[in-house]
């Protein structure tokens, strides 16, 4: 079942790390809602590559252009962000609930969610 993503909502990152709030987009999705959307989650990657001490990771995410992105874009800082689980984009089930951490995040992000060991060596 996908959980709605709405304004404001934070999610659980692999490293239990919190994003910063989900921006506000229109239900019409153009090519600047879009930019948004990469926007925040390239921010959201660089700063969680600057909190793990990750410099190859951090140069690598401040390269994509949030105009002109990939798919593999999308999966790399999905996969970084959040775990390979989630490189589809459906995150709606890490969302941060407060201060109680709700049964799905502890599940979602517990030591089983690793990266595609093809690319895991890129993030360690």
């Amino acid at each position: 079942m996908l959980i709605p993503i709405n304004a404001g909502d934070q999610f659980v990152t692999l490293s239990k790390s919190i994003t910063s709030p989900f921006p506000k987009l229109s239900k019409r999705i153009t090519k600047r809602e879009k930019a948004k959307l990469n926007d925040w989650l390239q921010t959201n990657a660089i700063l969680e590559a600057v909190r793990q001490g990750n410099d190859f990771a951090k140069g690598m995410f401040e390269c994509l252009d949030v105009r002109n992105w990939s798919t593999a874009d999308g999966e790399s800082v999905h996969q970084f962000l959040f775990g390979a689980k989630y490189v589809n984009g459906h995150i709606g089930d890490l969302k941060y609930m407060g201060s109680v951490v709700s049964e799905l995040q502890l599940n979602a992000n517990s030591n089983t969610t690793e990266l595609d060991p093809l690319i895991a060596w890129a993030f360690t």
